[in-house]
């Protein structure tokens, strides 16, 4: 057995029975989500297929692309994360012969729980592991999260901030609008094709800001929103990040729609001020 580090993490790993002093041990190289994601492992042994996998990956993987001949990839996804207490934790990885195993830890709320909202992608993570495997599974332990209180600060943080509701993808002109209706939120939720995943919100109390970034023309594009705030009851703020490849830096010309974050905002907000901030990969 031996041990590897991400973060400040530690994560238990096996390694293969055979090649025991020669096999390179698994690596984490990226941990964030994967927007419209199913859980599970993928496994890549060749380039055919990698580079979109990777494209789709948010934020962006902006490290060196693993080295296809040396190793192999695995890209593995949690389990949806509807509501603000739902996680997933990436906890081992062990190779036996030609078969990896990751163990994935999903958080199970209370039946009844009321949990802020906070729709987010799945967790997702990129492995490497010895070229010897060539399949892998995924077991998934569910464990079990106290229900948070009414009066605790991650409930009352839930509803005096701008609250994530929803990050995906869609065809539209960038900017920022506020829906202050459920007939129009409903709507919008149509054309994302999650209506099926849409947080209650009782408009009476609360309002949605849906923010749209700029079209992504290559693999190395990305946007994220880096900070959500409240200036005033009145106004909210939202810093966007876009992120551009650097001179010379080579992009897979995979077009991706527009990054889209909706946020679940006090009804008393009337007016939203977007900044955009550029930068390099």
């Amino acid at each position: 057995m031996a041990f590897l580090t991400q973060g400040a993490a530690t994560l238990a790993v096996a390694l293969p029975l055979f090649g025991l002093f020669s096999a390179p041990e698994p690596e984490v190289v990226y941990k964030g989500s994967l927007p419209g994601g199913e859980p599970g492992v993928q496994v890549f042994r060749d380039a055919g297929g990698l580079p979109e996998a990777l494209a789709r990956l948010d934020p962006a993987f902006a490290g060196t692309p693993p080295d296809i001949l040396e190793r192999t990839v695995l890209v593995v996804t949690g389990r949806p994360r509807e509501n603000a207490c739902r996680d997933s934790a990436l906890t081992e990885v062990s190779t036996r012969g030609s078969t990896a195993t990751v163990t994935v830890e999903e958080s199970a709320v209370p039946e009844g729980c009321a949990c802020p909202p906070g729709d987010r992608p799945p967790a997702a993570w990129v492995v490497t592991v010895s070229r010897y495997v060539k399949k892998a599974q995924v077991e998934t332990k569910e464990i079990p999260i106290a229900c948070p209180s009414p009066d605790s600060q991650r409930v009352r943080d839930a509803v005096e901030t701008p609250v994530l509701l929803l990050e995906s993808a869609w065809d539209d002109a960038a900017g920022s609008k506020i829906l202050t209706d459920d007939a129009s939120y409903r709507a919008m939720m149509k054309k994302l094709n999650v209506e099926h995943r849409a947080e209650q919100v009782d408009f009476t109390q609360f309002r949605v800001v849906v923010l749209t970034g700029r079209a992504r023309e290559n693999s190395c594009r990305s946007t994220s929103v880096i900070e959500a705030t409240l200036a005033s009851p009145q106004e909210a703020e939202f810093l966007i990040e876009e992120r551009y490849p650097d001179k010379g830096q080579m992009c897979a010309q995979v077009f991706m729609k527009p990054r889209v974050f909706i946020y679940r905002v006090p009804a008393t907000v009337e007016k939203v001020r977007v900044s955009t901030k550029e930068g390099k990969r």
